[in-house]
């Protein structure tokens, strides 16, 4: 598939889920709930929050999809989590995993090593989480190295910085890929420009706005999306489609915005607005390459 097949397989992904209203089901966390709910309604899904272990399997069977973020994680959603990972598997569902603050305390580690034998649809972090998590499921990263063009390679001590990211997104490419190869899905690193990749084939992206970090929630609500597009596309195209859309989005209302407060309303409209015009022309402009 070449770069304007994908592009339009995206615009797809966009049309079919505002036409299906997909359910996601989501188990995120207190900071960024609203956002993530607000942002899923934007593009055209049917938001669905849920915390309690006992609500997964009667919700699943409506959802088409499930996401999974592990900031302010409480034991009662790690075993909300867990069960909402043996559920999608068991019903041959996607869910999007995103492991926010990896490495801070063994609950965190447990619920990833859980994901690791159900593994998900797409995984979406910061550099940092992502070369932390393919550590944690001791894969070997070294023999994708030689195939992540622009990768610069991560120190062995990295790690996060609470839930922030101290290595550069090419850093994680390696990392990215032995974890889409083993999963077979897909994985979004996300920084100030974007990579996707399942293993084999690489999307890099630029845009956004410096706002975006000034935003709490805004990778979260990355993840929530990606699990949208993942009820109605492969795990590649969803991914791509959800990381263009950000980028694009972010791009397109920096210079309306006053300051984060006015951008986070304006992106959530962008959202709104570019899934239901062209979103092929708005996924162009942010598209660097794919290889």
């Amino acid at each position: 598939m070449n770069e304007r097949e994908l592009l339009n397989s995206c615009a797809e992904a966009c049309n079919k889920l505002i036409t299906c209203n997909s359910v996601v089901a989501s188990i995120t966390n207190a900071v960024t709930v609203n956002l993530v709910a607000n942002t899923q309604l934007a593009v055209g899904a049917s938001a669905a929050m849920v915390y309690m272990d006992d609500e997964i399997d009667a919700l699943m069977q409506v959802a088409s999809s499930c996401y999974l973020n592990m900031g302010t994680l409480l034991p009662v959603h790690a075993d909300s989590m867990v069960q909402a990972m043996i559920t999608c598997h068991d019903l041959e569902k996607p869910y999007v995993i995103d492991p926010v603050g990896l490495g801070i305390g063994a609950i965190r580690d447990h619920v990833l090593r859980v994901a690791q034998t159900v593994p998900p649809a797409i995984i979406r972090g910061n550099a940092s989480e992502i070369i932390g998590l393919a550590r944690l499921w001791e894969l070997d990263v070294k023999k994708h190295a030689s195939h992540a063009a622009g990768a610069s390679g991560a120190s062995a001590a990295s790690a996060p910085r609470g839930v922030d990211s101290v290595d550069t997104v090419d850093d994680a490419l390696p990392s990215a890929r032995a974890l889409a190869a083993f999963t077979h899905g897909a994985v979004i690193i996300s920084g100030e420009h974007d990579i996707v990749t399942d293993g084999t084939h690489t999307a890099f992206l630029l845009g956004g706005s410096p706002f975006m970090p000034l935003v709490t929630g805004m990778g979260c609500s990355q993840g929530g999306i990606a699990a949208a597009y993942a009820a109605v596309a492969d795990p590649f195209v969803a991914a791509l489609c959800t990381s263009a859309l950000y980028k694009a989005a972010g791009m397109e209302v920096h210079d309306e915005a006053h300051g984060p407060a006015s951008f986070q309303t304006l992106f959530v409209d962008a959202l709104y607005k570019i899934t239901r015009n062209d979103p092929a022309a708005s996924f162009e402009s942010v598209f660097l390459r794919l290889v």
